[in-house]
């Protein structure tokens, strides 16, 4: 997983994410989830609105065979 946090200006900043699952330590991806937003903070800091994308990949196995079923 990996989470990051870029600030633009005092006021704007992005957002961005990577998370890898999988079967069998590296070997069979199972979910690949990637996020990216746009923040805004206002009341001099006190709140934040973000807004953003998200791709989320899954292959998940089919009980008792070892075939896939991959959903995007």
């Amino acid at each position: 997983m990996y989470f990051g946090n870029k600030k633009l200006n005092p006021k704007w900043k992005i957002h961005y994410e990577v998370q890898y699952r999988n079967y069998n330590v590296i070997v069979d991806l199972e979910q690949l989830l990637l996020r990216i937003g746009l923040g805004y903070t206002f009341n001099d800091g006190k709140n934040n609105l973000l807004m953003g994308y998200g791709y989320i990949l899954s292959e998940n196995y089919l009980r008792d065979i070892e075939q896939k079923n991959i959903n995007k």
